[in-house]
């Protein structure tokens, strides 16, 4: 079944609710998701009453820097929310998408496990510009991790 835009804007609907009382993790790697849903689930995570979403692994390889800024910039000034796991493997992530995820997770205090891996466009220059802009989100940046 194919988990795509609209399934996700009605996700990001109830979570915005409060309705949701069971689901902490969205496990939706592989599947095309546009950039406008991306970043209404991020807001949702951020903003989301009742109980909260940890896990996330959304979006396919074509999703790329404009999915990944998209969904970051939905999650707004939150730290990344509640997010205590953020799946990337393998979404066409190059440096801009990596300065974003650095931004938006920096100063997460729940934030545990951040997986990059099979982004190969990320490269040293990716890292570098991902470390550099959680330094400039917090002194410690990424504390849980």
């Amino acid at each position: 079944k194919t988990f795509g835009g609209e399934e996700v804007k009605r996700l990001a609907e109830i979570l915005k609710s409060g309705k949701n009382k069971t689901l902490k993790s969205i496990s939706a790697s592989g599947h095309a998701v546009p950039q406008d849903a991306l970043e209404l689930l991020g807001s949702a995570i951020a903003s989301q009453n009742g109980n909260k979403i940890g896990s996330i692994a959304i979006g396919d390889e074509q999703m790329g820097d404009i999915g990944v800024v998209s969904f970051c910039k939905g999650l707004g000034d939150s730290n990344g929310g509640p997010l205590e796991s953020a799946d990337f493997a393998f979404k066409g992530i190059s440096k801009e998408g990596a300065e974003m995820i650095g931004k938006a997770f920096g100063a997460s205090k729940n934030l545990q496990s951040l997986i990059l891996y099979r982004n190969p466009a990320i490269g040293d220059d990716g890292l570098h510009v991902l470390c550099t802009a959680a330094l400039e989100s917090s002194s410690k940046p990424f504390p849980a991790l």
